[in-house]
């Protein structure tokens, strides 16, 4: 779950960057992740609720963050 954590970081800040660069410092690009893991007694349905739900958190959490939905809280 952490690598997956950690790219979705990434990925939002990549995002963040190339807006300010594409569109100027004061431009605000934001991407919100809910990320889930899964083990094989999981169905394909149920993870993506689970990485539905986290994602919703996210963007209740002020959006561009990155939520795991082992642990809903946001990765900073």
């Amino acid at each position: 779950m952490e690598d997956a954590k950690d790219l979705a970081e990434t990925v939002r800040r990549a995002f963040s960057a190339a807006g300010k660069a594409m569109l100027g410092p004061e431009a605000q690009v934001t991407v919100s992740v809910g990320c889930a893991a899964s083990d094989r007694a999981t169905t394909v349905k149920a993870l993506l609720q689970e990485a539905d739900l986290a994602l919703y958190t996210a963007k209740d959490h002020g959006r561009d963050v990155v939520i795991s939905a082992s642990s809903p809280t946001a990765a900073q």
